[in-house]
């Protein structure tokens, strides 16, 4: 079974420890991946692409859902 953030247990770690883990990322590493990915796929084009995803949480009853955001 896969969870979000492709984490293979029912419990995704702690708050803390995921901190920990994207506080010591490599920010410039990080972002050339995509970056990479992006110019290997599509070319040096001039216009820019840009995507930001999200997604609502909903009430903590459960009675509204989460809903995924992606804008482009």
């Amino acid at each position: 079974m896969v969870t979000p953030l492709s984490f293979s247990r029912e419990q995704t770690p702690p708050v803390a420890t995921l901190h920990r883990v994207f506080s010591r990322l490599d920010v410039g590493a990080f972002a050339a991946v995509p970056r990479t990915w992006v110019q290997a796929n599509l070319g040096d084009r001039a216009e820019t692409i840009a995507i930001d995803a999200k997604e609502l949480t909903g009430s903590h009853s459960g009675a509204l859902p989460g809903v995924p955001l992606v804008a482009t």
